[in-house]
């Protein structure tokens, strides 16, 4: 796998045409989609069991754990080149190299910290 240090940023390699990166597009839209719903079943229900409202701050944590390492991953395209966030495998070496990050960079993401 690349380093950040291997990659050579002075010219753009390809951008938003990368297969890859359409495809982490697609995955984070469909979390926004699933998000959307979550919400919507807990505002339906909200007026039999007014204690779901404690959910949705949940809910905005869970999609912010989902959603942030597609957003490093769509901004660091290059760094991550051997990286495919459909699989399951990869996600999660997303999010360990993203939540690792925020936490050297003291909640800033660096491209060192990747």
């Amino acid at each position: 796998m690349k380093g950040t240090l291997d990659v050579e940023r002075s010219k753009r390699s390809g951008g938003y045409r990368n297969p890859k990166v359409i495809a982490a597009g697609v995955l984070g839209f469909g979390f926004v989609v699933g998000l959307l719903v979550a919400v919507s079943v807990v505002e339906k229900y909200l007026k039999e069991a007014p204690l779901l409202v404690f959910l949705l701050p949940f809910l905005g944590m869970f999609s912010l754990l989902l959603l942030l390492p597609l957003v490093v991953f769509v901004t660091y395209a290059d760094d991550f080149s051997d990286v495919n966030p459909l699989k399951p495998k990869d996600y999660f070496y997303l999010m360990k190299k993203t939540f690792g990050a925020l936490k050297e960079g003291k909640s800033r993401i660096q491209v060192k910290d990747l």
